[in-house]
């Protein structure tokens, strides 16, 4: 019997548009019967749970079959710097910089806005160093890292605005006009 796909791309359609990382979209492989999901979002975190697969599994039932609580960049950020490029319309980058474990790597990043505020969260690569139930071995040093995160501020109404990067780094950036493309 072919499974009923009706209510399931409802509900894929759904946490497809959860996802909440730039570029990369949710996709469906008909011949495995999964979806993809690159992140999925709690209330109070953007991309929360990063490659999420939802998977048939025969008996007429979707069941989640991988994914992972994604950890956050927290303790390894040092310094965040705002960078504003042009004119309307403006772009904003984050440049957050720090320390790292070698057996880490900066991963994707997430934002929301809500009223005036951009939450930006900012996660680990998944390896195999954060994915292993078992301990794993590690050089005991950090190396500095970089990173930049563009901020989605396209189409924002003029006004002041506050960016908080992981709850930890917060700033402010004015614009003076509504931030689109003129005629």
């Amino acid at each position: 019997m072919k499974p009923k796909i009706g209510g399931f791309l409802g509900i894929a359609l759904c946490i497809a548009s959860m996802a909440a990382i730039a570029d990369e979209l949710a996709t469906y492989d008909a011949q495995t019967m999964s979806l993809f999901v690159p992140a999925v979002s709690t209330a109070d975190r953007v991309g929360a749970v990063q490659n999420v697969t939802i998977s048939h599994d025969g008996d007429d039932k979707w069941v989640v079959t991988g994914g992972w609580d994604a950890w956050l960049l927290g303790n390894s950020v040092s310094n965040v710097d705002l960078i504003l490029k042009g004119s309307a319309p403006v772009q904003a980058y984050l440049r957050i910089s720090g320390f790292i474990s070698p057996c880490l790597e900066v991963g994707q990043s997430a934002q929301r806005i809500v009223e005036n505020r951009i939450y930006v969260f900012a996660y680990y690569l998944e390896n195999d160093f954060v994915q292993s139930e078992e301990p794993l071995a590690c050089v005991d040093s950090v190396e500095s890292f970089e990173h930049i995160v563009p901020l989605d501020i396209y189409g924002l109404a003029a006004g002041d605005y506050e960016y908080v990067l992981i709850d930890e780094f917060v700033g402010e950036f004015s614009l003076g006009v509504e931030n689109v493309l003129g005629e």
